[in-house]
């Protein structure tokens, strides 16, 4: 039996979620910046074709975005991210085999799947849900393959002729080999630039000479993964459904500064918020970390001896518990911070990371279950009303209140779907 993979690919996603809340978007072109408004992340159609590049640095784009009246927008993660949520609950209300891949893009099995007979028009059918419930369109390709299905993703969005489903298992051996020779290398999931560079020395330019080349030649350079790369361009299916998302074993948070920081008390503030971050995200997959550490990122434009600096703990017990984490984190923080260096970035990372119910204690440790319970409780409550009231609702004190090493968002829109102040309005 064949096997069947879908790939739902949400188009231009950060660009179409401003579009959704703002009618007067409609067929402009917008674009979406990344942390602190440096470079171009996402494009609307119209920004494609004024010859916007994706990952420009928006000061050199400036003239343009005057000349074309071209919409701004700093990275609003918190509307994505939930647009990402609802997109993704749609998908899995019609299909039970599903792997959310990225913030925009999931993969379908439906190999052994009875929920349809048409595949074709039932995804037309999930397509058209999507874009009457969020408002945002998706492309959708089906193939035998991860790989292929990634490669008639492209096709579908590209190609007005398709309707935004592109089926290769339908096509042809000569059709899909027409298809594959349009596919450049560096454009074939798993391929960069550099391998692509490599794969040119040895006459590969697209996706079917690549599937002609010798796996054996390319397991040796680049492995396993390569070999699975070619063998599923030729319709074996290597790479499986990832249906349960594996906890993460590391978990960093960390951001840039805006400006260059040479004052301790707000790099404290930034260190404690991810601090707290990182501790949230190990809740929220249920686990605990022994290891924690902080480092600093100094200019690297200027001269320094070091750029990075850091400093790590290893915990008597894992823990999850902000407080406790925040008060580690500090600690490194003042063995590390040096008056005068001009800081540009900061951050967080976890590790040694496993489940909260396999957690060891420390055969010295002072164990008190009822105040590890007040404990659990206290930051249950604590995620609970940020969860509801939205992130920072509740917080710790060395957090503090000035903002001065927040990442610039000038161009910020509202959070519609995730705090009541910010909702749409209707008139």
């Amino acid at each position: 039996m064949k096997s069947i993979f879908v790939l739902v690919d949400c188009n231009n996603f950060f660009a179409a979620c401003e579009q959704c809340f703002d009618l007067s978007l409609k067929n402009k072109p917008v674009i979406v910046l990344s942390n602190n408004d440096g470079c171009v992340v996402s494009r609307s159609v119209k920004a494609k074709q004024i010859g916007i590049p994706m990952g420009v640095p928006f000061f050199k784009i400036r003239n343009q975005v005057i000349k074309y009246d071209v919409k701004v927008f700093s990275s609003n993660y918190q509307l994505y991210g939930d647009m990402s949520k609802r997109v993704m609950s749609l998908i899995k209300e019609r299909f039970n085999k599903v792997e959310i891949y990225s913030i925009d893009e999931a993969f379908i099995d439906l190999t052994n799947s009875l929920e349809c007979k048409d595949h074709k028009e039932e995804l037309k059918s999930l397509r058209n849900y999507i874009l009457k419930c969020t408002g945002i369109t998706v492309s959708i390709g089906i193939a035998q393959t991860k790989v292929l299905s990634k490669i008639a993703n492209e096709i579908a969005k590209k190609d007005p002729e398709y309707e935004g489903v592109c089926d290769l298992n339908r096509s042809s051996d000569s059709d899909l080999n027409r298809l594959l020779k349009l596919v450049k290398i560096e454009d074939v999931w798993g391929i960069g630039k550099n391998y692509a560079n490599w794969f040119k020395q040895y006459g590969v330019y697209n996706a079917l000479d690549l599937k002609n080349f010798d796996k054996t030649f390319v397991k040796r350079k680049f492995g396993v993964v390569g070999e699975r790369l070619i063998l599923e361009l030729n319709g074996i299916s290597c790479l499986k459904l990832n249906e349960n998302v594996e906890p993460k074993k590391r978990i960093v948070s960390s951001r840039s500064f805006p400006k260059e920081i040479t004052k301790f008390e707000d790099i404290e503030n930034a260190v404690s918020y991810h601090c707290s971050n990182v501790a949230e995200k190990l809740r929220r997959q249920n686990s605990v970390a022994r290891m924690i550490g902080v480092f600093l990122i100094k200019n690297r434009f200027k001269e320094y001896t070091e750029t990075i600096t850091s400093s790590h703990e290893i915990l008597n017990t894992q823990t999850s518990y902000t407080p406790e984490l925040c008060s580690v984190c500090l600690k490194l923080l003042k063995k590390i911070f040096k008056p005068g260096n001009l800081y540009k970035k900061c951050g967080v990372f976890a590790s040694e990371i496993t489940r909260e119910d396999n957690t060891q204690y420390h055969l010295f440790e002072n164990f008190d279950s009822k105040i590890k319970i007040k404990q659990k409780s206290l930051m249950q409550k604590f995620d609970l009303i940020n969860k509801k009231w939205g992130k920072g609702s509740i917080k710790l004190g060395s957090e503090g209140f000035e903002k001065n090493w927040r990442m610039s968002q000038n161009y910020l829109s509202k959070r519609y779907t995730t705090n009541w102040d910010e909702l749409p309005v209707v008139r």
